[in-house]
C-alpha cells in the first residue's frame, strides 16, 4: 500500500479536523443535542457548563485539535503554482486570514475553558460561588466578544478562499460549486454580523443561531474542498502530485 502523499494527507488533515469540529459541536453542553440552552441566556450556559464541567473541556479539547488540522489542510493551497490575476492572490490572502481567524477561535476555546475553570473552582481559595460566577459572565462576554472577531475575519476570508479555490476550475463541477457556495456563505456572514451589530430589535440568539448555521455549511464546503485535494485534482494540488 503505497503511503500518502503530501497533498493527501492535507486533503485527509481538512476532512478528518472538520469532522472533529462539527463532533464537538454536536456534543459540547449546552448546544445541539445535551442540555441545549438558549445561547443568548449566558449564566444557563455557564450553568450547563458548570454541571458538565469535564464533557464541555473534552469537546473544546477536541475542537482545538480539529482547527489545527484544518488549518494544515488548507495552508496546502499556498503550494499551489501561481497564476496571473487577482483570483490567485485572494486565495493566497485568504488562506493566511483564515488560518489566522481559526487560532482566533482556538483562543476563545481557552477562555471558555478559563470560564469553566473560574465558576467550578474559583480563582482563590474560599472564592464564593456568586463571585465566580461574576467572573465567569464576565470572561464570557469576552468570549462572545472574541468570537465576532472570529466571524469578522473568517467572513471575509471565506469569500476570498472560495473565489480564490473556484476560479482555477475551467469547468463547472462540485469543487467550483463548493467554492462559490463558500465565497456566498461568506457574504451571508457578513450581513448577519451587521445585523448582530446594528439591528437590535432582533432577537440576539436568533442571529447567532443563523451563524452557526453558516458556519455549518462552509464547513460542508471546506470538506468538499478537502476531497478535492485529497483525491489530487490538478486545480488544487502542487504540479507534479496530481
Amino acid at each position: 500500500m503505497n503511503s500518502l502523499s503530501t497533498s493527501q494527507f492535507a486533503g485527509l488533515a481538512l476532512m478528518v479536523g472538520m469532522i472533529l469540529v462539527f463532533i464537538a459541536t454536536l456534543f459540547s453542553p449546552g448546544g445541539v443535542l445535551i442540555d441545549s440552552v438558549q445561547q443568548s441566556d449566558f449564566l444557563a450556559l455557564l450553568n450547563v457548563w458548570k454541571e458538565s464541567d469535564s464533557l464541555t473541556h473534552v469537546t473544546g479539547i477536541i475542537t482545538m485539535l480539529g482547527i489545527i488540522l484544518m488549518a494544515f489542510g488548507l495552508w496546502s493551497l499556498l503550494r499551489l503554482p501561481r497564476k496571473p490575476g487577482l483570483a490567485d492572490m485572494a486565495l493566497r490572502v485568504g488562506v493566511g486570514i483564515t488560518i489566522f481567524a481559526w487560532g482566533i477561535y482556538i483562543i476563545e476555546m481557552g477562555m471558555r475553558h478559563m470560564a469553566i475553570h473560574v465558576i467550578t473552582h474559583g480563582v482563590y481559595p474560599g472564592m464564593d460561588q456568586a463571585t465566580r460566577d461574576d467572573v465567569g459572565l464576565t470572561l464570557l462576554a469576552a468570549t462572545v466578544g472574541v468570537h465576532f472577531g472570529f466571524l469578522a475575519l473568517g467572513s471575509v476570508a471565506s469569500i476570498l478562499v472560495g473565489l480564490g479555490v473556484a476560479v482555477r476550475f475551467q469547468e463547472f463541477n462540485l469543487f467550483v460549486l463548493a467554492g462559490y457556495g463558500l465565497a456566498l456563505k461568506g457574504v451571508a456572514e457578513v450581513i448577519n454580523l451587521v445585523l448582530i451589530q446594528h439591528l437590535h430589535d432582533v432577537d440576539f440568539g436568533v442571529l447567532l443561531s443563523i451563524s452557526n448555521l453558516l458556519l455549518s455549511l462552509g464547513g460542508v464546503w471546506l470538506i468538499i474542498i478537502g476531497y478535492g485535494i485529497f483525491h489530487k485534482k490538478h486545480e488544487l494540488v502542487p504540479e507534479g502530485e496530481d
